[in-house]
């Protein structure tokens, strides 16, 4: 069966940009951050994901250019929690206010007839071509797709050029 188009392309995409990572030569950590805490949050609405221990939630990473090259990691055990069945936690990355493409992707799901949750590790990267050089700030937001609990224990977010 044929995929539809729009489903391969941020696939395609992702593929290329791991391609051009590989084989251009270093890449530079433009800012990184880490959180070993765990953090709670429910609901359907888009909710800030802390980045640090201490609460932050946004990093700042400066670019040199106009229209550089950016990588954006996020990484965390991700849970569905609370007997939730074939529910997901979704995460949206911004950059400067704009979410990245895609804009929402999911993190971690609970089946149907799952009676436990188990926690995964999951990662979500996009690449976009920051149009001004200069400080900019990354923020990562998480909701479910039910009015249901999610968990990250632990997470990462790193920004590479």
């Amino acid at each position: 069966m044929r995929k539809p188009a729009g489903l391969l392309a941020p696939a395609i995409g992702a593929f290329a940009a791991s391609i051009l990572w590989s084989t251009g030569g270093s890449a530079e950590i433009l800012a990184a951050a880490t959180r070993s805490a765990a953090q709670e949050g429910s609901g359907i609405q888009y909710q800030p994901v802390l980045l640090k221990d201490n609460g932050a939630k946004r990093l700042r990473f400066t670019t040199a250019a106009r229209r550089t090259l950016v990588k954006v990691t996020f990484n965390a055990g991700c849970l569905v929690a609370e007997g939730s069945l074939r529910r997901s936690v979704a995460v949206r990355i911004q950059v400067d206010g704009q979410a990245v493409t895609p804009p929402s992707m999911p993190m971690c799901t609970k089946a149907l007839g799952d009676s436990a949750s188990a926690e995964v590790g999951a990662v979500y990267q996009a690449v976009l071509r920051v149009p001004n050089a200069g400080d900019h700030f990354v923020r990562v937001l998480a909701r479910t797709s039910s009015d249901t609990k999610w968990i990250f224990h632990g997470s990462s977010l790193v920004v590479e050029d």
